[in-house]
């Protein structure tokens, strides 16, 4: 099966149902948004043909009726989570919550939902599904259509794509940026607006802008150099001189795979390893093994053939359950932390390399990043200091070019709203996206729980360490590729 072809029908601002009180027009960043990069975050969620006798939405001209009920419980939405609605401000130390709105792109499918995902070529599909153009044009000034870049003023937070197949199904895909909302931000959003799609309104979340700007108070030298402009990390958008970027593909571990490798992850350090931390040490082995082949291929080295190169595995940890007192569910920012566990032993071979002693060290690292005392520096007064030199340490770990860094998020269905229902059921796949996107997100890799309780791994790398990944027998046993 070919590329299946997605055709946009039309596109319209969504604004907020009411208009943003003048006391809220400003969203002032707390300092760990701040220094939160302008990185946009894919993601689609597919779902089954809602049209039953038993749902509303079925009546009359169901695909409309089930527009209409996402647009206008979307517009509910952006008044709550306002400053979804607004722009950065050119200093990007808060958003303008000017309530210019978000686009809402219409598109069909050319082909039905059941043989997209039947399609063994589907990943490469995934682009089709999420809208690209991240800037608002309707703000353009006249010196933007003389070859002047787009300013961060002109970025969207959020730009949506609803996808209907022809038999009915829907793909919801959208590009979210990160700066504005952490996974968990996104989840509060997700669950309102599915909540009052579906006419459920104890679903409702109500979003807590206080707790991240009391706790975490922005900084004046946290706030960019005006004559440097901030990289703009849009995965669609592979630079000149990289024509090839990186290749995102996506491999499978059954529910009876991950048990597997919790069992072969046990020791004394660690007696009940988590299904993450299995299969990230899992990964994370694999990856080091191909990038060393990959490497002394490139080198023609026969002698590193066998050795593995420093290497760091960084993950994404959230705050909120774990700070003391707890943080509200629903505080919105990036109320993230990241721990960092550190392979240093050049003289051991990939082969060699135990999983349980990986899982050793990634416990130990998310264990410190998850302590309260440790995330208890980071609020106050104080904790800018602390936020700085916690930033300075992270930034020398991806500027090493000795060092692989990999780095990893769990993209939890419950925790993260994509158990999401609209008022027709919880989406069946979540997906990231596919083929070659941006060089700067290599080495990411999202862990996405399945509805079969396995977890499907979308990993972005390098097109050569990839390709002997794919033919790691090892690897494949468990994690076969989504095919």
């Amino acid at each position: 099966m070919e590329r299946m072809q997605v055709e946009v029908r039309s596109v319209e601002t969504i604004k907020p149902s009411t208009p943003t009180p003048p006391h809220l027009k400003s969203y002032k960043f707390c300092v760990l948004d701040q220094l939160f990069p302008l990185i946009y975050v894919p993601q689609i969620l597919f779902y089954n043909n809602p049209i039953h006798d038993n749902n509303p939405l079925s009546k009359n001209d169901p695909n409309q009726n089930i527009l209409t009920s996402l647009k206008d419980s979307l517009s509910k939405s952006l008044s709550l989570f306002y400053p979804l609605a607004g722009r950065l401000t050119e200093d990007e130390s808060s958003i303008n919550c000017n309530d210019k709105g978000i686009p809402f792109i219409e598109a069909r499918a050319k082909g039905t939902f059941h043989a997209f995902s039947k399609d063994p070529n589907r990943i490469k599909s995934l682009p089709s599904f999420i809208p690209h153009d991240i800037y608002d044009h309707s703000s353009r000034s006249s010196s933007s259509t003389s070859g002047q870049p787009l300013k961060v003023t002109d970025l969207l937070p959020l730009v949506l794509q609803v996808t209907m197949f022809d038999c009915g199904g829907i793909a919801i895909g959208y590009l979210k940026l990160h700066k504005i909302v952490d996974g968990g931000s996104w989840g509060s959003f997700l669950e309102t607006w599915a909540a009052l799609a579906a006419g459920c309104n104890e679903g409702v979340v109500i979003p807590d802008f206080a707790t991240a700007l009391s706790l975490f108070p922005p900084c004046n030298w946290a706030i960019p150099n005006p004559e440097t402009r901030s990289i703009i990390l849009d995965p669609f958008d592979i630079k000149e001189g990289e024509s090839k970027g990186c290749i995102v593909k996506a491999f499978g571990f059954s529910a009876r795979a991950i048990a597997a490798l919790q069992a072969q992850a046990r020791s004394e350090h660690v007696r009940h390893p988590t299904r993450v931390e299995a299969i990230s040490g899992f990964i994370w082995k694999h990856a080091m093994a191909a990038a060393t082949t990959a490497s002394t291929i490139s080198k023609m080295q026969a002698s590193y053939l066998k050795k593995a190169a420093p290497s760091v595995l960084i993950h994404t940890v959230n705050m909120r359950p774990c700070s003391r007192p707890k943080l509200p569910p629903a505080a919105i920012g990036n109320l993230i932390t990241h721990a960092v566990a550190y392979f240093k032993d050049s003289n051991t071979r990939p082969a060699e390399l135990e999983l349980k002693d990986l899982v050793a060290e990634i416990r130990r690292c998310i264990s410190e990043a998850k302590d309260d005392k440790f995330l208890s520096k980071f609020q106050g007064k104080e904790g800018g200091n602390f936020v700085r030199e916690h930033m300075k340490k992270m930034m020398s770990i991806y500027e090493d070019v000795n060092i692989n860094p990999y780095k990893f998020t769990s993209w939890s269905r419950n925790g993260l709203g994509l158990n999401s229902d609209f008022g027709f059921g919880i989406p069946v796949w979540i997906g990231y996206t596919g083929g070659r996107v941006n060089s700067l997100l290599r080495n990411f890799i999202a862990l996405i729980g399945t509805i079969d309780n396995g977890i499907e791994a979308w990993l972005v790398l390098d097109e050569t360490e990839m390709g002997i990944l794919e033919s790691d027998s090892q690897f494949l046993a468990f994690a076969p590729p989504i095919n």
